[in-house]
């Protein structure tokens, strides 16, 4: 990612070039911008294009991400993940069962509990699921949040170099100010 502070600077070559024609100088310094306006347009573009695409995708971003927590059982979401051994596993079981919690998913040396549902419309996974999506909209909305700054510095940099090639191009003197001879009348020097 390029920072602020790492902006391509070209002022030097510029103070060199006096000494060519005007349309030297153009020639040069287009020669020495085009590439890095290209390059920072090309960054501009991707950076821009990136976050629209965040943008417009949030919400299968949110999902896929939720799924994602709900597929690896967590604390923080809800569940409770108690470390097994093949010698005790029977009795967390049990001893899970009895705290009003079932098994979710065994996995080895781990397993994932759920509280048991207290009635048919109970739903112990959506408390789950709310929690998991809550830090998958959290996590997005930040992503989102990077991509727009690193948008907004890729503008920068972009007008950052243009407005450079301006001043560059500006500072080229028209060939017309070179033919500022004072012409006088022949009579008036003779005289």
């Amino acid at each position: 990612m390029t920072t602020l502070n790492k902006a391509v600077s070209i002022n030097q070559p510029i103070a060199s070039i006096n000494h060519l024609l005007p349309f030297e100088q153009r020639q040069h310094i287009e020669k020495l911008y085009f590439p890095k306006v290209q390059q920072v347009t090309d960054k501009m573009s991707k950076a821009e294009s990136e976050y629209q695409d965040a943008v417009e995708s949030r919400q299968q971003l949110i999902n896929q991400k939720a799924a994602e927590y709900q597929a690896n059982p967590s604390e923080r979401h809800g569940f409770i993940v108690k470390q097994v051994y093949p010698t005790n596993q029977q009795q967390i079981i049990e001893s899970m069962a009895d705290s009003g919690y079932m098994v979710h998913r065994m996995g080895i040396g781990v397993i994932s509990f759920i509280r048991v549902p207290k009635n048919a419309k109970d739903n112990p996974l959506q408390e789950i699921t709310d929690k998991a999506t809550a830090e998958a909209e959290s996590t997005i909305d930040k992503m989102i949040e990077r991509l727009k700054v690193k948008a907004s510095e890729a503008v920068h940099q972009r007008n950052k170099i243009v407005i450079e090639a301006r001043k560059a191009l500006d500072s080229v003197k028209d060939f017309t100010d070179y033919l500022n001879l004072i012409v006088t009348d022949t009579e008036e020097v003779n005289e």
